[in-house]
């Protein structure tokens, strides 16, 4: 059996377990990690269907029948349709089933949804976002070498791009370097958020023309694919010697990161994490400042659960992987802000990516 099966029948076991009739996946993530295969299929409807009993199968264009031919998954049902005749006989076909339930795509365009409802007004829709989080949220061993290597990746492009600091450069000079050395390392550019100077302090800053001056905090949020999954990591350095009172803001964030690391075990809950790096900056007086969840669930999505942040008391559990980004902001002066991705093991936690430096490194 192979793992795709193992996955679509864990989620048919899911299903019967909540009397649910069927799942309705679109092109995505989810799509990807239950066949192994996804396309963007535009604005034309393309759907993976899982009954609660017997064999999934494809619904798509005809145009992409030959490459959903060659599906990781095995799947052989594919029913295609053409821009005559449209989707909707084949589709209501496999919805005849009389009333029942189905879980849909979170990411289902809601053109497709309502011509849904329209064509099954016995069913109910639900979301399958939280089935499907409880199935990706803990990563098997392969999926871990892959989240390692892509991490690996970030941390080798994040050195390179260290050496390209200079005087005059620009935040899109960089971001632009960054892309393409994701691309020589093998891997698909994610996002770069590079700012100088004040923009440090916008957390999502879009990069823009500011240049490089002696100074100047360079943060560094940068991330890529790499066999489809993600890395995320963020340093901050400053370019010659800085403000002294950022290197205290450094070494508060800096501490964040290692006491939301040290919190992480099996059977602790994810607001647990967001507090204990919470506290550590609250202590010294930047609370106010900490304006973001401290992480995020990585795999296949860049951002998925399990989602660290104060109110979610899920417990973690061996395997599940996600960011540990604590940071400070002070409008209109600058921003310090450390991500690691992290791994709960049997023994607390391990990073994926290279340590942070404990103190804030100035790069001349």
């Amino acid at each position: 059996m192979t793992i795709f099966e193992t996955r679509i029948q864990n989620v048919q076991r899911m299903m019967q377990a909540d009397s649910l009739s069927g799942a309705i996946f679109s092109p995505g993530e989810n799509m990807r990690y239950l066949t192994g295969w996804s396309e963007d299929a535009h604005e034309r409807f393309m759907a993976l269907y899982i009954p609660v009993g017997g064999s999934p199968c494809f619904i798509a264009p005809s145009l992409h029948r030959e490459q959903l031919q060659s599906n990781p998954a095995g799947i052989v049902d594919i029913r295609t349709w053409n821009d005559t005749t449209g989707w909707r006989p084949i589709t209501e076909a496999l919805l005849a089933i009389g009333p029942g339930a189905l879980i849909v795509e979170d990411m289902l365009p809601s053109m497709h949804l309502l011509e849904l409802q329209q064509m099954a007004k016995e069913i109910s829709f639900r979301s399958a976002g939280k089935l499907m989080s409880q199935l990706r949220e803990v990563k098997s061993d392969d999926e871990l070498g892959m989240l390692t290597r892509s991490a690996e990746t970030a941390d080798r492009v994040y050195q390179e791009s260290l050496l390209q600091l200079s005087v005059g450069i620009t935040e899109l000079q960089l971001k632009g370097f960054v892309e393409e050395a994701f691309r020589r390392n093998g891997a698909v550019p994610a996002f770069a958020i590079i700012a100088f100077g004040s923009n440090s302090a916008l957390p999502h800053h879009a990069s823009g023309s500011k240049k490089l001056e002696h100074g100047d905090i360079v943060l560094m949020d940068i991330g890529c694919s790499l066999n489809h999954y993600g890395s995320d990591i963020t340093r901050t350095v400053a370019f010659g010697r800085p403000d002294p009172v950022v290197q205290a803001i450094y070494d508060t964030t800096w501490r964040a990161q290692m006491a939301a690391r040290s919190a992480v075990h099996p059977g602790a809950a994810a607001e647990d994490i967001d507090r204990a790096a919470r506290s550590v900056i609250s202590i010294e007086g930047f609370g106010d400042q900490f304006i973001h969840r401290t992480g995020h669930g990585i795999g296949l999505s860049v951002h998925e659960p399990p989602y660290i942040v104060e109110g979610n008391q899920r417990p973690l559990r061996e395997g599940m992987c996600f960011s540990v980004e604590p940071g400070i902001y002070i409008p209109g002066r600058y921003g310090v802000r450390i991500e690691n991705i992290v791994t709960v093991t049997a023994q607390g936690v391990r990073s994926l990516n290279a340590e942070p430096c404990e103190g804030l490194q100035i790069v001349t």
